[in-house]
């Protein structure tokens, strides 16, 4: 599967046979954001979202650090704080905009406003100054020879036209806004349906810039389901669910007949 989606999964222990290219998979909480900024919170939120949108660096299969939305980025001076290279020719996935340094900058100045629960993440950081279109800056308090891997591997990047014209230039915790119930993001998988508490679902991004995947799916239905007997029984029928996120001792035995 795709590395995100395998992120995602990580939490789950169960899988019936996964020869179909849709599949549904039941999980305890709903998330209860799709935006990133908003909560600080993995699972459900930062995982989930993990599919949609993206951030400067990614964590692979080996959860070591790798380009995403950067290509490269190296230490500036004698350790006042690193550049980025942007990779060029990435596309939000309403197909309106380019992906670029302004919405690095965007994303990070709302990322770490005191409206955003990742406000944290960003305290090593003094400022990021935009150098090019695709070239960033992200100056430090202090030398941070751990920074790309330690403070924005789970920072992800908003369109900033996107959110400037939809008003939510600010995450709103309490109120909800545009971002709340909408995604814009690079990822592999677009938010095509959006139901809170009922289901929440996902489809290929055509347009992606990782080139060829790992996955045959077509559609990924999120679905809450908070009784583990109900999640169990919908994961038996052959049908409602493909995967469920967890799975008790004693029916651990109805579980694993559901394995391949």
């Amino acid at each position: 599967m795709k590395r995100a989606i395998i992120a995602l999964l990580a939490t789950t222990v169960l899988a019936a046979p996964v020869e179909a290219k849709e599949f549904t998979w039941a999980v305890t909480t709903d998330p209860q954001t799709l935006d990133p900024h908003a909560v600080n919170s993995a699972p459900p939120v930062l995982g989930f979202l993990n599919n949609v949108y993206e951030g400067l660096v990614r964590r692979g299969k080996d959860m070591t650090v790798e380009p995403a939305l950067a290509t490269s980025w190296e230490p500036i001076g004698n350790g006042e704080g690193w550049r980025f290279t942007l990779r060029q020719g990435v596309t939000f996935q309403d197909g309106g905009a380019e992906f670029n340094a302004e919405d690095v900058v965007f994303s990070y100045q709302r990322a770490s406003d005191e409206a955003s629960d990742t406000r944290s993440w960003f305290a090593p950081v003094r400022e990021v100054v935009k150098v090019d279109d695709y070239t960033v800056d992200f100056l430090t308090h202090a030398p941070n020879p751990i920074f790309p891997p330690g403070s924005i591997a789970n920072w992800m990047i908003l369109d900033s036209g996107w959110a400037e014209a939809n008003n939510a230039t600010l995450p709103d915790k309490e109120n909800g806004n545009y971002a709340t119930l909408n995604a814009n993001g690079t990822g592999a998988f677009q938010v095509t349906a959006r139901e809170p508490g009922l289901r929440t679902v996902l489809e290929p991004h055509a347009g992606w810039w990782g080139g060829e995947v790992e996955h045959n799916i077509t559609k990924a239905t999120v679905q809450p389901i908070q009784n583990p007997a109900t999640a169990l029984a919908a994961l038996l029928s052959g049908g409602d669910v493909d995967f469920i996120n967890r799975c008790r001792s004693r029916t651990w035995p109805a579980c694993r007949a559901t394995r391949m």
